[in-house]
């Protein structure tokens, strides 16, 4: 009988060091830090690079190609970006006939500056890479695009699930 209280105290004991000692592993990490935006368009270039299979000198110049690409897409999305309505708010529930034909022109030019960003860095590509090559990238981007938005929304789906009204998805 002693020995099973016994070994039944070791247990406990062992198991209480353990999760002592995660906690402990989790305090010395603590949060990480979001990666700026300089440090992954380096790694995306780094990976299209790799992706497209190019030897050392095509990768530098076009990583740095790239790079710049990324930046000014991004610059163009940060010029457009709308105010953000806080959680909790409603849109307004109308809009005057001016505000939605400033938004659809707003779109044209913003799809046109784009336009004219990808003919400008095509242009760049080109000199460093052939056809097939450039046509590669944009079927990477496509399919990196496509994943993303499907891991957004099944994130947001699965956050839906969580909040609903307590019954299981076909139960009736």
């Amino acid at each position: 009988m002693k020995k099973r209280i016994i070994i039944a105290l070791a247990m406990c004991v062992l198991a209480g060091q353990s999760v002592m000692g995660a906690q402990e592993r989790d305090r010395n990490h603590g949060p990480k830090e979001k990666p700026t935006f300089e440090e992954v368009s380096q790694r995306k270039a780094e990976r299209m690079a790799m992706d497209l299979a190019l030897d050392d000198a095509t990768a530098r110049e076009f990583i740095e190609l790239y790079k710049a690409r990324l930046h000014e897409h991004k610059a163009l999305n940060d010029k457009y970006k709308g105010k953000k309505i806080a959680k909790g708010e409603k849109k307004p529930a109308y809009k005057t006939d001016a505000e939605v034909e400033k938004k659809i022109k707003d779109g044209f030019d913003r799809r046109q500056e784009r336009l004219d960003l990808d003919r400008k860095h095509y242009d760049q590509f080109r000199k460093v890479l052939g056809p097939k090559q450039i046509q590669k990238m944009y079927s990477i981007e496509g399919q990196k695009k496509k994943a993303a938005t499907q891991k957004a929304a099944a994130k947001k789906s699965e956050g839906k699930r969580s909040e609903g009204n307590g019954r299981r998805l076909g139960a009736v």
